[in-house]
């Protein structure tokens, strides 16, 4: 009896352990809808949103960089949806959002919203940021949304940890 109590302890720690590594690396379905200025500028039928800020030493930079390779490494770039980056640095600017998001691919949009649309897109996307001076935290989310009758959804939030090239192209196929 024990012995069986012990094996049950310890399959259910491991299954808990598994799920606190696993639940990270898997990106979060929804069909949200959204709607947000800079979407005007999107393509047709998909875009994929990052929030950042240029002065991130990490994971923007990091997944700017992965969004451009996978781009460049396509063999159709017309199929592929439109990608923004919205700066969530306060202390930003419109010019400095584009030349940042330029600066990985020429086709990258960069965006600047005032304090009032940030507010409102941290509602819709449920971002988690948290700024006090020049730094900076958040989650680094990549969000992929999709064009459905004239009105974009919130398709996948995937999680920096397991958003990675290989995803994006089978997610885009």
């Amino acid at each position: 009896m024990t012995r069986t109590k012990l094996l049950w302890g310890l399959l259910l720690w491991a299954l808990l352990i598994a799920v606190i590594f696993i639940v990270p690396l898997t990106p979060l379905i929804t069909n949200k809808t959204i709607e947000a200025p800079f979407l005007s500028q999107a393509g047709p039928e998909r875009a994929i949103v990052f929030f950042g800020y240029s002065a991130c030493g990490d994971i923007c930079p990091t997944t700017m960089m992965m969004l451009s390779n996978t781009l460049e490494a396509s063999n159709s770039q017309k199929e592929w949806p439109t990608v923004v980056f919205v700066d969530i640095d306060t202390s930003s600017n419109a010019r400095q959002a584009s030349l940042y998001a330029k600066q990985f691919n020429q086709h990258f949009i960069g965006y600047f919203p005032d304090p009032n649309e940030l507010t409102r897109l941290s509602d819709k996307f449920g971002l988690n940021f948290q700024q006090t001076g020049s730094l900076i935290s958040h989650r680094g989310r990549t969000y992929l949304l999709q064009r459905r009758d004239g009105v974009w959804h919130l398709k996948k939030a995937y999680n920096p940890q397991g958003f990675t090239s290989a995803l994006l192209k089978n997610e885009l196929l």
